[in-house]
């Protein structure tokens, strides 16, 4: 599969540009939900997946093949979402809610109420804290996958997750949530 990607990205990089569309195809879907994730504002994370989809062509001359392309391509989506919430600095509240119908309107309401205040702690921890909660349970990659997308190693990652969590449930706990 790797090897599949791999040779994708050299033909591509060889002028056969209309390949790109193999990877977009398979990976927009999972950059879109990682932006609503990082910034749960439906309209900005289309916005930002084109972005990160531009930048990535531009840029594939660059890939070195080191890491695989979803590391590569959601580590540049990582960084569009901090910049972007870097000059903003004030979060919408615009909700990207999945819809769920086998679950009441009562249900469906308490649990938005939740999810509401768990988004609004995970944004009020630093950006390194939110990537790594985000990536491990809203996109549910592995600790190796994690180090691969922030350049950094596994100790590391478990290092931040703690922090993270840690971090999380203070600001859980002075919204009165526990």
């Amino acid at each position: 599969m790797i090897d599949e990607e791999y040779e994708i990205i050299r033909r591509i990089q060889q002028g056969q540009v209309n390949d790109f569309e193999i990877l977009v195809i398979k990976y927009q879907s999972a950059v879109f939900k990682l932006l609503i994730n990082m910034l749960h504002n439906f309209s900005t994370a289309e916005e930002l997946t084109q972005d990160v989809f531009v930048k990535a062509y531009e840029h594939l001359g660059k890939f070195n093949f080191n890491s695989r392309f979803f590391s590569w391509l959601y580590r540049i989506a990582i960084n569009d979402a901090i910049s972007y919430n870097q000059k903003k600095k004030n979060w919408s509240t615009e909700q990207y809610i999945p819809e769920s119908p086998e679950k009441s309107a009562e249900e469906i309401i308490i649990a938005d109420e939740k999810q509401q205040v768990l988004n609004h702690c995970i944004h009020q921890l630093t950006e390194k804290n939110k990537a790594v909660i985000i990536l491990k349970y809203y996109e549910h990659l592995s600790y190796e996958e994690i180090a691969e997308v922030l350049s950094i190693n596994e100790e590391k990652v478990k290092s931040r997750l703690f922090e993270a969590r840690k971090a999380l449930k203070n600001l859980l706990e002075q919204n009165h949530y526990f």
